[in-house]
């Protein structure tokens, strides 16, 4: 995934977010390991995908499949979005 521009994150993690509010593509979101790929994306250095894949990764975790599914990269990059002087909460 390296090389790849921001712009193509952010918009890949933006559709996911639209996506993720039906309960099949949720489930199927799970299934595909995005809990684990938002979580690494909390660590990004652009602001605005730290955003949308920590939105992201609120939404996967609503439910119980989802929290299975964390680990110790999630943990870490909540952390870091609690106390990130750069964004903004809702």
């Amino acid at each position: 995934m390296k090389g790849l521009d921001n712009m193509k994150y952010l918009d890949a993690l933006l559709t996911l977010n639209e996506m993720v509010s039906h309960q099949e593509n949720k489930d199927q979101m799970i299934s595909m390991d995005l809990v684990e790929i938002s979580s690494f994306f909390c660590h990004h250095k652009d602001v605005g995908i730290r955003r949308e894949a920590m939105l992201l990764l609120g939404s996967l975790v609503s439910i119980m499949r989802g929290r299975e599914r964390m680990n110790k990269h999630t943990y870490d990059g909540l952390a870091n979005m609690l106390f990130d002087e750069y964004l903004e909460a809702r």
